[in-house]
């Protein structure tokens, strides 16, 4: 019987994690994720954990947010040795943004996903 609620226990343990371990839907989690995939390993540890920690993506060096702290409305990323590709389902996830400054980095390649930035007004990709 004790194996059976065990059992019983780790299935469910293991649906809950599952259903928490989804995408959460924020402009902070998009932008972590950018970062992440695309930041040089020679950038310092330092600058990597202030953009990734825990803190309120709205207080990034960077960004900034509108009134209700919701939505990011401007990311400022030049010059952070950023390398590669943007990945999907990271910057082009930002419906919101309306200004993006990601120059002097080596930024290869746009996004599917990135045409669906349409509050997008202005966008600094130079010396990429």
């Amino acid at each position: 019987m004790g194996f059976g609620i065990f059992g019983f226990c780790l299935v469910l343990t293991l649906f809950f994690k599952h259903l928490t371990c989804q995408q959460p839907n924020t402009d902070g989690f998009f932008v972590s994720e950018f970062l992440k995939k695309t930041i040089s390993s020679s950038y310092s540890t330092f600058s990597k954990s202030y953009y990734l920690s825990g803190s309120s993506y709205c207080s990034w060096q960077g960004v900034l947010c509108d009134a209700q702290k919701e939505h990011m409305v401007e990311f400022k990323a030049s010059g952070l040795g950023l390398f590669g590709p943007i990945p999907d389902n990271t910057i082009g996830k930002l419906n919101k943004l309306q200004s993006l400054d990601l120059s002097s980095n080596k930024i290869t390649g746009l996004p599917s996903d990135f045409w669906s930035l349409t509050s997008l007004k202005s966008l600094n990709l130079s010396s990429n």
